[in-house]
């Protein structure tokens, strides 16, 4: 089983060639393990980004609002406004 062992601060850091021919010597359970920890730990999550991105978009837009840079609709006119557009399309 792998244990997680924070790196010394004082010992040099191993090459990545160092770190493969060892990891070869792992049952390939732990080889398994060790790689999925290594690609997770270099990945980004797509769904998590997208969900901060319209995070932050909400907040800019709520704060356009409140600052008066930008001017909302009440539900009324949003409707006309699509109305007319579906209009338009026909």
């Amino acid at each position: 089983m792998l244990r997680h062992h924070p790196p010394e601060s004082d010992s040099p850091q191993p090459s990545a060639r160092q770190v493969f021919v060892t990891g070869l010597r792992l049952k390939p359970r732990d080889r398994v393990v060790l790689a999925r920890r290594l690609l997770a730990s270099v990945e980004r999550d797509p769904v998590a980004d997208e969900e901060d991105a319209f995070d932050a978009m909400l907040l800019r837009r709520f704060e356009e609002l409140r600052s008066g840079i930008v001017k909302g609709h009440t539900a009324e006119e949003s409707l006309a406004i699509v109305r007319r557009g579906m209009r338009r399309k026909r």
